[in-house]
């Protein structure tokens, strides 16, 4: 068999011509290549368009490979079956639907939906004073006091007669 060249052609006109083997009207087979180096996937299709024109489609895809956890692994590892028995693994659109979106309405039951009401101890400080000025009485710090100039003399006076110590009168 002489030696073809097909330098300068390219793959559509080999095929109409009828090079390289390939008979005029009929398809070249699918080829499916696989890089492990790459980690790449290569699909080679061949097909007629609507004008009876042989078309090339050249798919590439990128394989990857994800660790999931134990309990996915071991789902993926249980047998199929019903109308799925004799299916590859992973899912198959025949007979695997998504029909309608479900929107899950979550049930209490009356004792869960009514919080009891807890004492809060905060709540229970809120009337009381927590802080108590020495000087006046007042709900804040004795340092902050506003009456500290007026009424500390007078009270230093009162505990000096309570302790029965006389007075300095001057």
């Amino acid at each position: 068999m002489p030696e073809m060249t097909t330098k300068g052609k390219s793959w559509a006109e080999q095929v109409d011509e009828g090079d390289d083997g390939v008979l005029s009207g009929v398809l070249p087979p699918n080829t499916e290549e696989f890089d492990k180096r790459k980690g790449q996937k290569k699909i080679t299709d061949y097909k007629y368009n609507d004008e009876g024109k042989i078309v090339k489609t050249v798919k590439t895809y990128k394989i990857e490979t994800l660790k999931v956890s134990k309990s996915i692994a071991q789902r993926k590892t249980w047998k199929k079956f019903g109308a799925a028995e004799r299916d590859p693994p992973g899912p198959n659109p025949a007979n695997t639907i998504m029909s309608e979106e479900i929107f899950m309405a979550f049930v209490n039951s009356s004792e869960q939906s009514q919080p009891e009401e807890e004492e809060d101890p905060l709540g229970k400080l809120k009337n009381q004073k927590i802080v108590q000025c020495r000087i006046c009485k007042g709900d804040h710090w004795t340092t902050k006091c506003p009456y500290k100039d007026t009424l500390a003399p007078l009270q230093e006076k009162l505990t000096e007669e309570q302790r029965g110590k006389p007075l300095d009168t001057a």
